[in-house]
């Protein structure tokens, strides 16, 4: 483990102390929360990412092949 020490806002630091007090949680136990979050948020973007650029074009058209070519639902259309 090990030790961090953050300047923040006033602002934030009142935010963090409502949201913790909200939450029955402490002050750290919310911001490891927080970076944990942000953290696995970035992650999965990542892997999106990656996925995204595994696909190809002709997956699609492929796909979009086996639709049916009818005109949408009264409820669908705009």
């Amino acid at each position: 483990m090990c030790t961090l020490n953050l300047q923040i806002s006033d602002s934030t630091d009142s935010a963090v102390k409502m949201f913790s007090r909200r939450n029955n949680i402490s002050v750290e136990q919310f911001i490891i929360s927080a970076i944990n979050e942000k953290m696995s948020i970035m992650e999965r973007n990542g892997y999106l990412d990656e996925r995204a650029e595994r696909g190809k074009a002709f997956d699609i058209d492929t796909f979009l092949d086996k639709v049916p070519d009818i005109a949408a639902e009264k409820i669908d259309r705009k």
